[in-house]
């Protein structure tokens, strides 16, 4: 007898007649760990063995006595599978083991099962392998050789250009030159028409002329027969670069010229400037001469020629000019007589202000100043590059003055 998990007494069985050890009553026996049916199978390192401190596992009262007992007899030579099969934890341990084993078998029959499918795969592929058909890489270029090469009954053809049999090297350069694309010749280089030469000739005179007018296209210019479309883009391009340089070089004069004409202007003003006036007493001595030479005197005259005696000594001090004594002395006659015709208010029509000798004398004067002014007006034109002088033609005029 022996207890239950409930405490209730379970009979021990034996077999009649047997010395088998006693089992205990199925439904009454301690838990066995077991797999359900369709669980997949687990590696053996997620086992996990029976805990013998597990409380299920623990014998009590009767069943520790009865199992020391057995233990006893099983020590003596007497049944070891009956005192197993009174230990609850040694029963846990032997379906631990029996499912350890049955993974390691079935990994075993898997492996197995998993070298033969493979072994039967690399059979088929060999067989599909084998019975492949390999289409024909050959090329039509390759074709064409071989039946030149064995068309006639395995010999090869006659060779039409030898009137012999081909060699291998004269049917590749046949079979070579025939798959060969004709040679096209590029638009740059085709032959332009006499009809398009003559229309590119006329337009390039005319451009030609732009900058050389009433001149024909010199040769370098011109397209000749049989010339291509590259022909005239040589010679346009060659245009082209003269028609530019020539523009640069107008362009360039053009703001020289512009320079010049800007540094000539400031040169005249500053001319005019300085000889203004040496040239006034130039003008009133030429004045002056011709009003002498006349030989018709009239006070209004006079009184003129007073004034431009007058004018003439005030610009040239202005000028710089210096007197000579005398000069200075025929002044302040001079300028003495108009006080007095202007203090008289006296305005002679028919008569004279001057004897012929005293107009003389102003005149002279005039003419010894503006043959000095003139010399002035020559060394500023020396000095800056201009002309001949002029005061030897004044110097010839007036004698010496």
């Amino acid at each position: 007898m022996t207890r239950a998990a409930d405490g209730s007494i379970v009979p021990i069985t034996r077999p009649a007649g047997s010395l088998a050890p006693a089992t205990l009553d199925a439904a009454n026996a301690a838990p066995t760990p077991t797999l359900a049916p369709g669980t997949p199978m687990l590696k053996p390192a997620t086992l996990t063995p029976p805990d013998p401190n597990d409380p299920r596992y623990q014998l009590h009262g009767g069943k520790r006595v009865l199992t020391g007992i057995m233990g006893a007899l099983s020590g003596m030579g007497g049944h070891l599978d009956a005192a197993r099969a009174l230990n609850p934890y040694q029963r846990a341990m032997d379906a631990y083991n029996k499912n350890v084993a049955a993974q390691k078998e079935q990994a075993s029959i898997q492996d197995v099962q998993s070298q033969t499918a493979e072994r039967e795969a690399q059979g088929r592929r060999a067989d599909a392998e084998a019975n492949r058909v390999t289409p024909d890489k050959t090329t039509p270029e390759e074709q064409t050789i071989h039946d030149l090469m064995t068309g006639e009954n395995g010999s090869p053809r006659v060779n039409s250009a030898t009137n012999k049999p081909y060699t291998y090297l004269e049917a590749y350069r046949d079979v070579k030159q025939a798959g060969e694309k004709p040679a096209t010749t590029p638009e740059a280089d085709k032959q332009l028409s006499d009809s398009q030469i003559s229309q590119f000739n006329a337009g390039l005179g005319d451009r030609y002329k732009v900058l050389n007018p009433n001149k024909a296209l010199p040769p370098e210019y011109t397209l000749g027969k049989g010339a291509t479309q590259k022909d005239f883009d040589r010679v346009d391009k060659l245009l082209t670069g003269t028609e530019t340089a020539a523009g640069t070089k107008a362009t360039r004069d053009s703001t020289e010229n512009d320079k010049k004409v800007a540094r000539d202007q400031k040169t005249q003003a500053d001319r005019d400037k300085y000889v203004q006036p040496y040239q006034a007493a130039v003008d009133n001595a030429q004045a002056a001469d011709d009003y002498v030479k006349g030989g018709k005197f009239t006070g209004p005259d006079d009184y003129a020629l007073m004034n431009q005696f007058q004018e003439m000594i005030v610009s040239g001090q202005k000028a710089g000019i210096r007197f000579t004594k005398n000069e200075q002395d025929m002044l302040r006659g001079a300028q003495s007589t108009l006080n007095s015709i202007k203090a008289g208010a006296k305005h002679v029509v028919s008569g004279s202000y001057f004897s012929d000798d005293e107009r003389k004398q102003i005149v002279n004067t005039m003419k010894g100043i503006a043959t000095r002014s003139q010399k002035s007006i020559d060394d500023y034109d020396a000095e800056r590059g201009g002309g001949g002088s002029s005061v030897d033609a004044l110097v010839k005029k007036y004698g010496g003055h």
